[in-house]
């Protein structure tokens, strides 16, 4: 006899478990692949149409961006989608303090609870 108690949901399956798989199995044996077709085959005919239709999709995004009576979000549009095509897409930075520890946050927030300021406050407040 078990002295752990099983946790069940309401319909009676063991929790963390898919009501639709019977309790207590694997999902997959050992080197069983859990998608055996692989991935979802890409639509090389959609694909295809796309690249013959490029160059009229180039010319007209150039036409957009070249005509001084378009509205200027049109030809701001047009600018940024021909760039991106020829250059790449700008990157993304993300900027992340990470001076504080773990332990740091721990204190600022016990600090906070019992109405102090927190650390990196005082020791500006200190230098000054």
């Amino acid at each position: 006899m078990s002295t752990t108690t099983e946790r069940r949901a309401k319909d009676g399956t063991r929790r963390g478990m898919n009501a639709n798989s019977a309790a207590g199995r694997k999902p997959f044996k050992p080197g069983q692949s859990g998608n055996p077709s692989g991935r979802p085959k890409k639509h090389h005919a959609l694909t295809e149409k796309a690249r013959e239709h490029a160059e009229t999709a180039i010319e007209v995004l150039t036409k957009i961006a070249e005509d001084e009576t378009a509205p200027a979000a049109a030809r701001i549009s047009a600018c940024n989608i021909l760039l991106d095509r020829a250059f790449g897409k700008p990157t993304s930075h993300i900027s992340a303090d990470v001076r504080t520890s773990l332990n740091d946050e721990l204190e600022n927030h016990i600090r906070h609870l019992n109405g102090l300021p927190p650390l990196a406050l005082q020791a500006k407040d200190d230098l000054h």
